[in-house]
C-alpha cells in the first residue's frame, strides 16, 4: 500500500474517532451534563497512552498524580482551589460521573491498567519504552509483592472479610508494583531523566506551596479558620523529598552559584511544609538528614554544619528546656519536639496509643498466621466514635506497619514491603560507588525519599493515598536503572541499544534543578 492510501486511512480514521468523540459528548450534553467533560479527555488519554512514548505519557502521570491529589476537596471545607475540576475529572470514581456502578476506578487508575497493557505489548520496540536493564532482584520482589497482596485478599475473603472493603484497603499497594514496573519501563535513569524528574518534583512543591499559603492566608486566617492542614497529609511526601533535594546538591558539591539557583524557590517550598503543619514532615526530614549524615563523607559543607551544631548544642539545649512548658511561638520548635515525645497534651490518653493498643491486640490473636484483607481491628478498648467523619475507621488504622503485621504475618509483611527495603539498599550502593554529583544526590534523595514513604505509613495512612506510592514507584524504578548503570549491581538483561545512541553512563559534571542547570563537563 503506498504512503497516499496509508495516509488517506489515517485521516478517516482520525475523523472517525473525532466524530464519535464529538456525537458522545453532545449526547451526554442533553442527558449527564456533568459527564460531558469526561469524554474528551478520556479520548486524549487514551490517544497519548497508544500513540506517545512511554516517558511522556508516564511523566504526564506522575505530574497529575502528585500535583492534584487533595485539591479536588474543599480545602478547609470552606475554599475550591483553582485545580478543583481536573481533579475530580481524574481522581473522582467514574461511576460516580457516568452513574454506571461498574466503573469504580478513577482515571488515574485507569491509565495505570491502561499504560502497564500498551507497555507489555510494546516492550522494547522502537522509542516506545526503555531498552537498558534494570535489577532482576528488585523485578522479583515487585512481582512477589503483587502475588502476596492478592494472596492475602483471597484469604481474607476467605477468613470472612468484607470483599468491598478489602479493595479499599489494598487498592494503592496493589497499583504500586504496576506504576514501579511502568517507571522501569518508561526511563533510563540517565543524568538527564533525574534532572527532569527533579524539576518535576520542585515545580509540584512550588505550585502546592502557593496554593496552600494563598488559602491560610486569604481565605482561612481572615474567616478566623485554624485548619489542621493546608493542602494534603500527604504533601509531606512532596515537601520533604524536596527539602532534601536541596540539602543533599549543598552536602554534596557546596557552591555559591548553587545556593543562589536555589533562593528562587526554596523558601517557599519551606513556607508551604510550614504551613502544611504536619509533624510527620519533620520526622521525616530529620531521619533523612541524620541518614545521609551518617553516609556522607566529611565534605566541606558537612564540616561547617558540624561545628555550627557544636557551638550551638548549648543553646539549643537552653531553648528546648525553657520552651517545653512555653506556649509562645517563638518556641515552637520545642513544642513540636515535646509533642512527639509526650503525644497530645489536650487528651489523657492519645487517640494514635489507643488504636495502636488495639491493633496489637488483633495480631495477639493469631501472631504466626495473616489475618487477611477485609477484616477490622478489634476494639478492645473503647476509642471515640468517628464514624460521622469516617464510617468505616475500623479497616483503616493509622499504623499501617502494625496493621500490615496484623494482615499479613511476619511472612506476608516482609514480602509486602522488600522492595521499599531493596530499593534503599540498591540506592545506598550507587551512592558508595561515588560517580557524578547526579547519582550521589539523587542516591540519597531516594533513601530519603524510602525514609519518608515508610514514616507516612507508620503514622497518617500512608498507603491509602496516590501520593506515597507514586512517590515509592519513581524512587524504586529510578534505583533499578541507576544501580545498574553506575555498577552498582549486575543487569537483569543485556542493555539493548543502537550504536548511535549516547552512553547513558557519561553524566554531566554540574547538575542542579533550576532551569539551565545542566552544563556539559
Amino acid at each position: 500500500m503506498n504512503s497516499a492510501a496509508v495516509q488517506r486511512r489515517s485521516t478517516i480514521a482520525i475523523a472517525a474517532v473525532l466524530g464519535v468523540v464529538s456525537l458522545a459528548t453532545v449526547g451526554l450534553l442533553a442527558v449527564l451534563p456533568a459527564a460531558a467533560a469526561a469524554v474528551p479527555v478520556a479520548a486524549m488519554v487514551a490517544y497519548g497512552i497508544w500513540a506517545l512514548p512511554l516517558k511522556h505519557t508516564m511523566t504526564a502521570y506522575l505530574f497529575l498524580c502528585l500535583l492534584l491529589e487533595g485539591l479536588g476537596t474543599p480545602l478547609g471545607g470552606v475554599w475550591e482551589s483553582p485545580f478543583k475540576l481536573p481533579s475530580d475529572l481524574f481522581f473522582v470514581n467514574l461511576n460516580l460521573i457516568t452513574g454506571i456502578g461498574a466503573l469504580r476506578l478513577p482515571v488515574i487508575d485507569m491509565m495505570v491498567l491502561a499504560l502497564y497493557v500498551v507497555s507489555s505489548f510494546r516492550q522494547g520496540r522502537g522509542e516506545l519504552t526503555s531498552r537498558t536493564p534494570s535489577v532482576r532482584a528488585l523485578n522479583i520482589a515487585l512481582l512477589v509483592q503483587f502475588v502476596t497482596i492478592i494472596s492475602l485478599d483471597l484469604w481474607g475473603t476467605f477468613t470472612g472479610g468484607n470483599f468491598n472493603e478489602s479493595l479499599w484497603q489494598l487498592r494503592q499497594m496493589l497499583l504500586f508494583p504496576l506504576r514501579a514496573v511502568l517507571v522501569v519501563r518508561a526511563y533510563d535513569g540517565s543524568t538527564r531523566e533525574l534532572v527532569m524528574m527533579a524539576r518535576l518534583l520542585v515545580v509540584v512543591a512550588f505550585i502546592k506551596s502557593l496554593v496552600g499559603s494563598y488559602f491560610l492566608r486569604f481565605v482561612a486566617t481572615p474567616q478566623g479558620l485554624d485548619p489542621e492542614f493546608t493542602t494534603s497529609h500527604h504533601d509531606t511526601l512532596i515537601f520533604v523529598p524536596v527539602l532534601l533535594l536541596a540539602f543533599h546538591l549543598l552536602l554534596e558539591d557546596f557552591q555559591w552559584k548553587r545556593v543562589m539557583s536555589l533562593l528562587w524557590w526554596l523558601p517557599v517550598v519551606v513556607l508551604g511544609m510550614l504551613d502544611n503543619d504536619r509533624r510527620l514532615a519533620w520526622v521525616s526530614l530529620g531521619g533523612a538528614v541524620l541518614a545521609s549524615f551518617a553516609m556522607s563523607p566529611l565534605t566541606r559543607f558537612k564540616r561547617f554544619l558540624v561545628r555550627v551544631g557544636i557551638v550551638t548544642a548549648p543553646l539549643m539545649l537552653v531553648y528546648f528546656i525553657v520552651g517545653w512548658s512555653q506556649t509562645s511561638p517563638i518556641f515552637a520548635g520545642a513544642q513540636l519536639f515535646k509533642s512527639l515525645i509526650v503525644g497530645n497534651s489536650e487528651q489523657t490518653i492519645d487517640y494514635r496509643d489507643m488504636e495502636n493498643f488495639n491493633v496489637l491486640f488483633t495480631w495477639s490473636q493469631n501472631p504466626a498466621m495473616p489475618l487477611g484483607f477485609g477484616h477490622m481491628f478489634i476494639n478492645a478498648v473503647q476509642l471515640p466514635d468517628i464514624s460521622s467523619a469516617m464510617p468505616t475507621w475500623q479497616y483503616h488504622p493509622h499504623n499501617q506497619w502494625l496493621w500490615m503485621f496484623t494482615i499479613g504475618g511476619p511472612i506476608g509483611f516482609s514480602l509486602m514491603y522488600m522492595p521499599f527495603m531493596l530499593t534503599i539498599f540498591l540506592a545506598g550502593r550507587v551512592y558508595r560507588r561515588g560517580g557524578p554529583v547526579t547519582d550521589r544526590v539523587a542516591a540519597l534523595t531516594i533513601i530519603g525519599i524510602m525514609i519518608s514513604c515508610l514514616n507516612q505509613m507508620f503514622g497518617d495512612m500512608g498507603t491509602l493515598g496516590f501520593t506515597l506510592p507514586v512517590m515509592a514507584s519513581i524512587a524504586v524504578g529510578m534505583t533499578s536503572k541507576m544501580a545498574v548503570r553506575t555498577g552498582a549491581w549486575p543487569a537483569s538483561r543485556p542493555a539493548r541499544r543502537r550504536a548511535s545512541e549516547p552512553e547513558l553512563s557519561s553524566p554531566p559534571a554540574q547538575w542542579s534543578p533550576s532551569p539551565g542547570g545542566v552544563t556539559s563537563p
